[in-house]
């Protein structure tokens, strides 16, 4: 869905040329303008989207000190890191893009439609199409040092610098254990207690980063934790990496962003380039929404095993079926009764169904074909939460027929 109104807030031609060229096709229409007292005019109101040019604001700091923007904001290509927090803190902006629109046309696009759909999470918007994303269930203080491992010399491999491998394995290891241990102000406690829940770990490696999607089950990360962590990497001394946590991360990324389901579950993207950070200021974005992932799949390859007894009142046999074929099973199959909470990640399904079947039996030396409907029970498991479990199961079950 593409927004009806974007305004441009600069004063460079060449930079909203280039925006229009990058966002246009999801903008209806897109107007510059160099005044700010134009987005406070009756036809600006209609705007859904604003798009500031960081470099207009950095010569002018107090810009927009006085000026109400009902739109989404979004801060482009920002040299400074001052610049980030003003808007973020004062403006209300959750938006930052790192580099300039000709450089960050496709971040610009996948930000824009995220703005407008429902449907923020997942790593695969971030990376070109094709690109392979890889993907492990941490559950446990050996699961998560094995995927730790296995992100860091996949890395390696592709060219990543031993020192960046070393960053790497740190902001994997803390992502990890912020969303698989309790939140507790204690840390060592913290870690006694053990993992209170699990997460979902993607990865891919493109465009020279490495992709880091870490998924929880708690979606307590709160906007001003990013403020907090941009204020402390602004104040900290020259060597920023001697922090640690979210700052740290910040200052490795050349992107990161938060998708938030409130009380359900948080989604942190962290992209790590192999070679360092091509821009002062990394893009951040937090998104927050009531739609839960969808990004249900099975763990393991879907079995139905059915067995059944037919009585052949013609001759009077009672006999084995065995059932050779499962036909029409997605049209047809009719769900009795069924349990699938809501709950990201690990839902699990117990099924009754009636499955229509066709087979054969063997009886007193001669072959029946028969056909009918039996009794079943399905067991599903699904590593995420997904909201709409009806149709997904309808569908693994067409699968599986097929």
């Amino acid at each position: 869905m593409e927004f009806p109104l974007a305004i441009c807030l600069t004063r460079d031609r060449s930079f909203a040329l280039h925006l229009r060229q990058a966002i246009g096709i999801s903008c209806a229409r897109i107007t510059a303008v160099s005044d700010v007292a134009d987005l406070t005019s009756d036809w600006a109101v209609e705007a859904n989207l604003v798009l500031v040019d960081a470099q207009y604001l950095e010569e002018d700091p107090g810009l927009l000190l006085d000026t109400v923007v009902g739109g989404e904001l979004v801060l482009v290509a920002p040299s400074q890191l001052e610049s980030c927090i003003e808007m973020m803190a004062n403006h209300g902006c959750n938006h930052i893009i790192g580099a300039n629109p000709m450089a960050a046309g496709t971040e610009l696009l996948a930000t824009i439609r995220k703005l407008r759909s429902p449907d923020v999470f997942g790593l695969k918007k971030y990376i070109p199409w094709g690109g392979y994303c890889y993907e492990s269930r941490v559950a446990s203080l050996i699961d998560k040092r094995n995927v730790v491992s296995w992100v860091a010399t996949t890395a390696h491999r592709v060219g990543c610098a031993r020192w960046m491998t070393v960053e790497l394995e740190i902001v994997t290891d803390e992502l990890l254990s912020n969303a698989i241990y309790p939140d507790n102000a204690n840390t060592q406690e913290r870690f006694i207690a053990g993992p209170s829940g699990s997460a979902v770990l993607r990865w891919a490696c493109t465009d020279g980063c490495i992709h880091i999607s870490v998924t929880d089950q708690r979606g307590d990360f709160r906007r001003e934790s990013l403020v907090a962590a941009l204020r402390d990497l602004a104040a900290a001394p020259g060597d920023e990496l001697s922090l640690l946590g979210l700052p740290r991360q910040i200052t490795l990324a050349q992107r990161m962003v938060v998708n938030v389901v409130p009380g359900r579950c948080t989604e942190m993207i962290v992209s790590v380039p192999l070679r360092g950070r091509k821009t002062p200021v990394p893009s951040i974005g937090y998104f927050s929404t009531d739609e839960m992932p969808d990004l249900a799949r099975p763990n393991e390859p879907v079995t139905i095993n059915l067995s059944g007894r037919l009585v052949v009142e013609t001759i009077g046999l009672d006999v084995e079926v065995s059932i050779r074929e499962i036909s029409a099973l997605s049209a047809e199959v009719t769900i009795e009764d069924a349990s699938a909470p809501n709950v990201y990640p690990g839902l699990h399904f117990t099924l009754a169904v009636n499955v229509p079947f066709h087979g054969e039996l063997k009886a007193a030396g001669l072959i029946f074909r028969v056909h009918g409907e039996l009794p079943a029970t399905l067991s599903l498991s699904f590593a995420t939460g997904y909201q709409d479990w009806e149709r997904i199961v309808r569908s693994v079950l067409g699968r599986a027929a097929g």
